[in-house]
C-alpha cells in the first residue's frame, strides 16, 4: 500500500525525477513497515487509525525529503571562508527514521477539552 505519492512531495518541484521520488517512497514504507514489524506491530492496522495516517505520512514524507535534500550524501562542503556540515545521518544518503519519528507514531493522541462545572455557592444565584 502506499500512503504517500511523489505529488504528495510539492516542495521537490517539477525538475525532479518522479520515477526516482517513487521509489524512494516505495524503499521508504518497507523500512517503516520493517520497523513497526520489530516492535510487534503491524502498519496497515496503524494506518487504518485516521488519527494515525497524518503521523505516518509526516514520518515517512521526511525520510524520503532527507535523502532528496542530500542524494550525493555528502557530509560536509566547503568554498573559501563558507563551510557547511550537515548531521552524519543526514549525510547517509540513506532512508532512516529518528526514534522520535517512530514513537510519534505509538504515541496516544491526547485532546483537551473544558468541562463546565454547575457549581454555585451559597449566596449566588443564577
Amino acid at each position: 500500500m502506499s500512503y504517500i505519492l511523489p505529488s504528495d512531495l510539492d516542495w521537490v518541484g517539477s525538475a525532479s525525477d518522479t520515477g526516482l521520488v517513487a521509489k524512494l517512497i516505495s524503499k521508504a514504507e518497507i523500512r517503516l513497515a520493517s520497523i513497526v514489524g520489530a516492535r510487534g506491530g503491524d502498519l496497515l492496522v496503524l494506518a487504518a487509525d485516521p488519527t494515525k495516517l497524518p503521523l505516518i505520512q509526516d514520518v515517512l514524507e521526511n525520510a524520503v525529503a532527507r535523502v532528496l535534500r542530500n542524494p550525493e550524501g555528502l557530509k560536509s562542503e566547503s568554498e573559501g571562508d563558507y563551510s557547511y556540515t550537515l548531521n552524519a545521518m543526514d549525510a547517509s544518503g540513506n532512508i532512516w527514521f529518528p526514534e522520535s519519528e517512530i514513537d510519534a507514531i505509538y504515541s496516544v493522541a491526547s485532546s483537551y477539552g473544558s468541562i463546565r462545572l454547575g457549581i454555585t455557592a451559597p449566596g449566588w444565584t443564577r
